[in-house]
């Protein structure tokens, strides 16, 4: 499934919840999707390995309430608090707001 099926499948709550785990905007993920901009190789693992997991968490289809609770992620998927690296790369709390 790419980021745009992704996304039309996905609820709100999801749509920003992985918008959060990545420390981006929904809209940029949506500008990632149509190809109107393009993420670092980095950015590109987060977001398949974060999706597949909230994926896996729905039932395997992203927007299907078949298990789990939404919203319910394991922690270790959420960039650190301090602001440390994940996957290579900076968490910058200023220009993305906290998570």
């Amino acid at each position: 499934m790419d980021l745009r099926h992704f996304l039309q499948a996905a609820t709100k709550r999801e749509r920003v919840q992985l918008a959060s785990v990545c420390n981006h905007s929904v809209a940029y993920l949506y500008q990632l999707a149509g190809q109107h901009r393009h993420a670092s190789p980095q950015m590109a693992t987060r977001i398949e390995q974060v999706s597949r997991q909230m994926a896996a968490h729905s039932g395997g289809a992203a927007g299907t309430r078949a298990a789990g609770k939404p919203g319910s992620l394991p922690a270790d998927l959420y960039w650190p608090a301090h602001g440390g690296i994940v996957d290579g790369s900076k968490r910058n709390d200023t220009a993305h707001g906290t998570v």
